[in-house]
Order: C-alpha cells, then structure tokens, then sequence
C-alpha cells in the first residue's frame, strides 16, 4: 500500500546514490507534503465549519524551516505494486495513494499517466476538492514538478525524482 512517510526515508539513497542512479532506483514521483505552517485538528463544535476539520496555526520552537524531518511524502504508485496509468487517491485504505486525513474523501481524486509518461489530475466529485496551483485542474494540462496539490486541506507538492534527490540534499 502507497501511505505518506518521512521524507527522510529517501535520505540515504540520496547519500549513497549520484542523481542518475537515485532517478533509477526511485522513478516514481512523489508527493511532498511539510507539516511546518499548519496542522488539522477535529471540529468540536458542529457550528463551526461545514467541513469536518480547522484550519489552525502550529505554534513551534523556532528551527530551521528547511529541516528534513518536517517533510513527509507518498509515492506516485499503484498500490499493489507493478506499472499502473490510473490510480485513485483518498482516506480509504484501498486506494492507491492513501492520505489518512479527515479532509479526504474515500475516493478523492485520480491520477492517471499516459503513453508519454506525462501525469495529471482530476477530483473524483469530493467534498472538498482538487486544485493545482490553487485552480481546478484541467484535464488536458500535464503536472509539472513543482506543481502544488490541494486535496481538500492537505497541500502536497508533486515533485519528479530528480527534484527529489536536490530537495533531500538540500534539506540535510
């Protein structure tokens, strides 16, 4: 099953690995997600939002905002393993990528990858949407790395694994 892990889990690759080799070893990309700004909590009051989460501020300790174990991430893979070109996202644990979150719907959104290996997205009619880049995608328009993902409240970024290997170096 595809489930959100440390980022720091791709470290020693990255440390034992030059780019190319780390690329080959790690071709799925990812999706990036850092906790340091904001954390969900649940609604105590069933006033208080329609949604089933708030938004609130993370009060931390002062600390480098680039620090590795602030990053998790999930891969961009079928859940059962083996090469798959549509792969559904969601709090079920039978989805391919599987974000455990209360803004998630069970099936909140599917990535598809065609012939050329460029991958997109589109929401699956969930409750609190799919945007990239802050819009509604568009089914024709390919991701980029870089690309920010909102699935409900939880923002990721959709990273190649080339930006990967720069982004767990940097982070040391």
């Amino acid at each position: 099953m595809s489930s959100v892990r440390p980022l720091a889990d791709w470290l020693a690759d990255a440390n034992r690995l030059g780019e190319l080799e780390f690329c080959a070893a790690h071709s799925h990309p990812l999706l990036v997600h850092c906790r340091t700004t904001y954390q969900l909590r649940p609604v105590d009051k069933s006033g208080m939002t329609i949604d089933r989460v708030v938004l609130e501020r993370v009060v931390r300790p002062a600390m480098p905002p680039s620090a590795l174990d602030e990053y998790s991430a999930v891969a961009v893979r079928a859940r059962l393993g083996g090469r798959a070109f549509d792969l559904t996202v969601g709090c079920n644990p039978d989805c391919d990528i599987h974000i455990d979150d209360s803004s998630m719907s069970n099936l909140h959104a599917r990535m598809t990858q065609d012939r050329h290996g460029n991958w997109y997205i589109q929401d699956a009619s969930s409750t609190t949407g799919t945007h990239v880049n802050g819009k509604d995608p568009i089914d024709t328009r390919p991701l980029v790395s870089g690309d920010l993902i909102s699935f409900g409240m939880v923002d990721v970024t959709f990273l190649l694994p080339s930006q990967v290997y720069r982004l767990v170096r940097m982070l040391l």
